[in-house]
């Protein structure tokens, strides 16, 4: 019997129930696993690298010498 619409009618089971798949990982997704955490480290590197080339040139610039303001 449905309810009144925008009010909870009690039956709370009526929407679709997600599926959990209870297959278990095969071989290729623990390679493709694999091949993600080794993309993941070598793009927290190059962001690592990028930084320290940040910095760097930040100090630079604070330590050029400015020209004298006419």
């Amino acid at each position: 019997m449905p309810g009144i619409p925008g009010f909870f009618d009690g039956d709370f089971r009526s929407v679709s129930k997600s599926r959990v798949a209870l297959g278990g990982a095969s071989r290729r997704e623990q390679q493709d696993k694999k091949a993600l955490l080794e993309q993941a480290r070598k793009d927290r590197e190059k962001r690592s690298q990028n930084r320290a080339e940040v910095r760097s040139a930040s100090r630079i610039q604070v330590s050029a010498p400015r020209p004298d303001p006419e």
